[in-house]
Protein backbone atom coordinates (compact mmCIF):
# COMPACT_ATOMS: atom_id res chain seq x y z
CA UNK A 1 0.00 0.00 0.00
CA UNK A 2 1.37 3.29 -0.83
CA UNK A 3 2.21 5.44 1.84
CA UNK A 4 -0.03 8.73 2.95
CA UNK A 5 0.17 11.77 1.28
CA UNK A 6 1.07 14.73 3.27
CA UNK A 7 -1.41 17.89 2.30
CA UNK A 8 1.26 19.27 0.22
CA UNK A 9 1.82 16.63 -2.07
CA UNK A 10 -1.65 16.03 -1.88
CA UNK A 11 -2.72 19.86 -3.15
CA UNK A 12 0.37 19.58 -6.16
CA UNK A 13 -0.75 18.71 -9.03
CA UNK A 14 0.07 15.21 -10.58
CA UNK A 15 2.76 15.85 -12.95
CA UNK A 16 1.68 15.16 -16.50
CA UNK A 17 4.29 13.95 -19.77
CA UNK A 18 6.01 16.70 -21.98
CA UNK A 19 4.48 16.34 -25.46
CA UNK A 20 6.98 15.49 -27.53
CA UNK A 21 5.71 14.56 -30.69
CA UNK A 22 3.49 16.26 -33.20
CA UNK A 23 -0.31 16.61 -33.02
CA UNK A 24 -1.85 14.65 -35.36
CA UNK A 25 -5.34 15.77 -35.15
CA UNK A 26 -7.20 18.87 -34.03
CA UNK A 27 -6.61 22.16 -33.76
CA UNK A 28 -2.59 22.17 -33.07
CA UNK A 29 -2.51 20.00 -36.24
CA UNK A 30 -4.23 22.70 -38.62
CA UNK A 31 -2.03 25.00 -36.38
CA UNK A 32 1.40 23.48 -37.17
CA UNK A 33 0.84 23.03 -40.83
CA UNK A 34 -0.40 26.72 -41.26
CA UNK A 35 2.83 27.83 -39.28
CA UNK A 36 4.86 25.36 -41.56
CA UNK A 37 3.08 26.95 -44.91
CA UNK A 38 3.91 30.57 -43.61
CA UNK A 39 7.47 29.43 -42.68
CA UNK A 40 7.55 27.72 -46.62
CA UNK A 41 6.43 31.24 -48.11
CA UNK A 42 8.68 33.37 -45.89
CA UNK A 43 11.31 31.61 -47.26
CA UNK A 44 9.92 32.00 -50.81
CA UNK A 45 9.47 36.04 -50.30
CA UNK A 46 13.29 36.49 -49.03
CA UNK A 47 14.86 34.44 -51.63
CA UNK A 48 12.51 36.55 -53.89
CA UNK A 49 13.82 39.95 -52.69
CA UNK A 50 17.15 38.83 -52.32
CA UNK A 51 17.13 37.85 -56.22
CA UNK A 52 15.34 41.38 -56.90
CA UNK A 53 18.23 43.06 -55.17
CA UNK A 54 21.00 40.87 -57.06
CA UNK A 55 19.01 41.93 -60.18
CA UNK A 56 18.82 45.60 -59.08
CA UNK A 57 22.88 45.52 -58.12
CA UNK A 58 23.78 43.71 -61.54
CA UNK A 59 21.58 46.52 -63.37
CA UNK A 60 23.33 49.55 -61.43
CA UNK A 61 27.19 47.61 -62.28
CA UNK A 62 26.02 47.12 -66.02
CA UNK A 63 24.39 50.32 -66.23
CA UNK A 64 27.64 52.44 -65.00
CA UNK A 65 29.88 50.37 -67.02
CA UNK A 66 28.31 51.18 -69.98
CA UNK A 67 28.38 55.25 -69.04
CA UNK A 68 31.65 54.60 -68.76
CA UNK A 69 32.79 53.22 -72.17
CA UNK A 70 29.66 55.94 -73.41
CA UNK A 71 32.06 58.70 -72.10
CA UNK A 72 35.08 57.05 -72.62
CA UNK A 73 34.76 56.24 -76.75
CA UNK A 74 32.07 59.31 -77.26
CA UNK A 75 34.54 60.63 -79.65
CA UNK A 76 35.80 57.66 -81.47
CA UNK A 77 33.52 58.39 -84.53
CA UNK A 78 35.19 62.60 -84.25
CA UNK A 79 38.63 60.99 -83.90
CA UNK A 80 38.29 58.30 -87.03
CA UNK A 81 37.33 61.50 -89.12
CA UNK A 82 40.32 63.44 -87.61
CA UNK A 83 42.78 60.82 -88.86
CA UNK A 84 42.10 61.64 -92.58
CA UNK A 85 42.67 65.32 -92.08
CA UNK A 86 46.02 64.33 -90.77
CA UNK A 87 46.36 61.78 -93.17
CA UNK A 88 46.21 64.59 -95.97
CA UNK A 89 48.00 67.44 -93.87
CA UNK A 90 51.06 65.01 -94.09
CA UNK A 91 50.22 64.22 -97.51
CA UNK A 92 50.25 68.10 -98.29
CA UNK A 93 53.41 68.50 -96.49
CA UNK A 94 55.32 65.93 -98.45
CA UNK A 95 53.73 67.03 -101.76
CA UNK A 96 55.16 70.47 -101.10
CA UNK A 97 58.15 69.60 -100.27
CA UNK A 98 59.15 67.43 -103.00
CA UNK A 99 57.88 69.74 -105.49
CA UNK A 100 59.46 72.75 -103.66
CA UNK A 101 56.25 74.90 -104.66
CA UNK A 102 54.23 77.04 -102.55
CA UNK A 103 51.13 76.45 -104.80
CA UNK A 104 51.11 72.89 -103.93
CA UNK A 105 51.15 73.53 -100.29
CA UNK A 106 48.81 76.23 -100.30
CA UNK A 107 46.58 73.85 -102.54
CA UNK A 108 47.29 71.10 -100.08
CA UNK A 109 46.18 72.80 -96.80
CA UNK A 110 43.29 74.18 -98.70
CA UNK A 111 41.73 71.08 -99.04
CA UNK A 112 42.79 69.78 -95.72
CA UNK A 113 41.17 73.22 -94.51
CA UNK A 114 37.75 71.40 -96.18
CA UNK A 115 37.88 68.48 -95.33
CA UNK A 116 38.30 69.47 -91.35
CA UNK A 117 35.84 71.73 -91.18
CA UNK A 118 33.59 68.84 -93.34
CA UNK A 119 34.33 66.44 -89.99
CA UNK A 120 33.63 69.27 -87.47
CA UNK A 121 30.12 70.09 -89.03
CA UNK A 122 29.47 66.10 -88.88
CA UNK A 123 29.94 66.26 -85.87
CA UNK A 124 27.67 68.72 -85.38
CA UNK A 125 30.19 71.86 -84.88
CA UNK A 126 29.08 74.62 -86.72
CA UNK A 127 31.07 78.46 -87.47
CA UNK A 128 29.14 81.49 -85.93
CA UNK A 129 28.93 83.69 -89.10
CA UNK A 130 29.26 87.74 -87.69
CA UNK A 131 30.51 90.09 -90.11
CA UNK A 132 28.04 92.29 -91.16
CA UNK A 133 25.58 90.79 -88.44
CA UNK A 134 23.77 92.80 -85.49
CA UNK A 135 26.32 92.62 -82.52
CA UNK A 136 24.69 89.74 -80.09
CA UNK A 137 26.33 89.40 -76.83
CA UNK A 138 25.00 85.72 -77.04
CA UNK A 139 27.05 84.71 -79.76
CA UNK A 140 29.67 87.56 -80.12
CA UNK A 141 32.55 89.33 -77.65
CA UNK A 142 33.51 93.16 -78.54
CA UNK A 143 36.89 93.41 -78.60
CA UNK A 144 37.03 96.43 -80.11
CA UNK A 145 35.29 99.40 -81.19
CA UNK A 146 35.08 101.59 -84.92
CA UNK A 147 34.03 104.53 -85.85
CA UNK A 148 31.73 103.74 -89.30
CA UNK A 149 29.57 106.20 -91.19
CA UNK A 150 28.42 103.19 -93.98
CA UNK A 151 26.99 100.47 -91.68
CA UNK A 152 24.62 101.04 -88.75
CA UNK A 153 25.68 101.16 -85.29
CA UNK A 154 26.41 97.87 -83.15
CA UNK A 155 27.22 96.00 -86.53
CA UNK A 156 29.87 93.58 -86.73
CA UNK A 157 32.76 95.06 -89.21
CA UNK A 158 35.15 92.37 -88.66
CA UNK A 159 35.36 89.02 -86.93
CA UNK A 160 38.99 88.94 -85.46
CA UNK A 161 38.50 85.33 -84.49
CA UNK A 162 35.86 83.27 -85.56
CA UNK A 163 33.40 81.75 -83.00
CA UNK A 164 31.38 78.00 -82.87
CA UNK A 165 28.73 76.16 -82.00
CA UNK A 166 28.26 72.95 -80.54
CA UNK A 167 24.86 71.21 -81.25
CA UNK A 168 23.29 74.89 -81.40
CA UNK A 169 25.10 75.80 -78.06
CA UNK A 170 28.02 78.32 -77.96
CA UNK A 171 31.18 76.82 -77.80
CA UNK A 172 33.53 79.58 -78.42
CA UNK A 173 32.01 83.33 -78.69
CA UNK A 174 33.44 85.27 -81.90
CA UNK A 175 35.92 88.02 -81.52
CA UNK A 176 34.69 91.01 -83.25
CA UNK A 177 34.90 94.63 -84.73
CA UNK A 178 31.82 97.02 -83.32
CA UNK A 179 30.75 99.48 -85.17
CA UNK A 180 29.54 102.82 -83.39
CA UNK A 181 28.80 106.09 -84.89
CA UNK A 182 31.33 108.88 -84.85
Amino acid sequence: MPPPESPQEAAAPAEQPEATAEPTEGPCAELAAKLDECARELDEERNARLRVLADMQNYRRRAEEQKRDAAQFAISDFAEGLLSVLDNFDRALASAEKAQSFEALMGGVALTQKQLTDVLKRNGLEPIEAAGQAFDPNLHEAILTTEADDVPENTVVEDLQRGYTLHGRVLRASKVKVSVQP
